[in-house]
C-alpha cells in the first residue's frame, strides 16, 4: 500500500488526491448498476457500499451510494473515503481529504489549508452506541451514515467550557468539530515548513484531526452546548466575512 506510516500529512493528502481522479470514473461506471438496484428496493433509505482498491497504488477505497427516497434513485447521492491501517494492520481508520478552512489558535484569521480527517474505530462505536444505536452496522456503514448524516463540519477550538479536564492534556487536544447530530472531539496536528508542532507559526501546509470520539447534544451541559454555540457563531462570521472580502475584492 502506498499510503505509509512515515509519510507526512501533505504527502498522504497529495497521495489520495490523485486517486481521486480514478475514485470518481469508478464511481461513474458503478452509477447505472447501482440505480437499477435501488430502482428494486422496497424500504428506504437504499444504501450500496462497494469496496474498490486501485490496482496501481493498491490504495483500498470504500464507494457509497445513497438514495433517501425513490424520489433519488436517478440522482443518488454518491462519496468515498479511505481505508488504512497501522505498520501491525491491526488498527484499521478511515481517512477523508478536504481543502478548506481553518483558524489558527495564533491567528484571527481563516486561511484554506489541506486536511487529513482520520476517524478511528472507537470514534465510529461511540457514534453508532450513542446515536445510531445499531450493533448490526459495520465499520463502513457506520460512516457512511456519519457522512450522509453530517455534511457540514464547523471547527470549534476546545476550552475549559467544553471540556473541564482541557489543561490536563497537551495542545494537540484543542480542537473539535460541531456537526448535525452533536460534538466530535479530536486530537489536531499541524505540519509546518519546518515542523509538526501545533504551536508553530511558520506556514501551515497541511492538518491532521483525529477523531477520537463523539457526544450527542442532549448528552451535553447546557454550558457545554453555549460555548459551542458561541465559538460556531464566531467562526460563521469570520467565513462569511472572508468571503464577502473576496467577492468585492474580484
Amino acid at each position: 500500500m502506498i499510503i505509509l506510516n512515515s509519510m507526512t500529512y501533505k504527502e498522504i493528502y497529495n497521495e489520495i488526491a490523485e486517486d481521486s481522479y480514478k475514485i470518481k470514473i469508478k464511481q461513474e461506471c458503478l452509477k447505472k448498476k447501482v440505480i437499477r438496484k435501488f430502482k428494486r428496493e422496497k424500504q428506504f433509505p437504499a444504501y450500496e457500499i462497494i469496496n474498490y482498491k486501485i490496482p496501481a497504488t493498491n490504495n483500498e477505497y470504500i464507494i457509497f451510494f445513497y438514495a433517501e427516497n425513490y424520489s433519488c434513485i436517478e440522482s443518488p447521492y454518491v462519496d468515498s473515503f479511505c481505508i488504512a491501517f497501522n505498520k501491525t494492520a491491526r488498527n484499521r481508520v478511515i481517512i477523508r481529504w478536504v481543502y478548506g478552512g481553518y483558524q489558527h489558535p495564533n491567528n484571527t484569521q481563516i486561511q484554506d489549508v489541506l486536511q487529513l480527517h482520520i476517524y478511528t474505530s472507537h470514534f465510529l462505536q461511540r457514534y453508532n452506541e450513542r446515536l445510531l444505536k445499531n450493533p448490526m452496522l459495520s465499520a463502513n456503514e457506520i460512516m457512511c451514515r456519519f457522512i450522509i448524516r453530517n455534511r457540514v463540519a464547523t471547527p470549534i477550538t476546545i476550552t475549559e467550557e467544553i471540556n473541564r479536564n482541557i489543561a490536563k492534556y497537551s495542545n494537540k487536544v484543542m480542537q473539535g468539530f460541531s456537526v448535525d447530530d452533536g460534538f466530535c472531539f479530536t486530537l489536531c496536528g499541524i505540519q509546518t515548513s519546518n515542523s509538526n508542532d501545533l504551536a508553530g507559526t511558520d506556514n501551515v501546509e497541511a492538518l491532521l484531526f483525529l477523531y477520537t470520539t463523539f457526544m450527542k447534544e442532549s448528552d451535553m451541559s447546557s454550558s457545554q452546548q453555549q460555548e459551542i454555540q458561541k465559538s460556531s457563531n464566531e467562526i460563521w462570521e469570520l467565513f462569511i466575512n472572508k468571503h464577502e472580502y473576496i467577492h468585492n475584492n474580484q
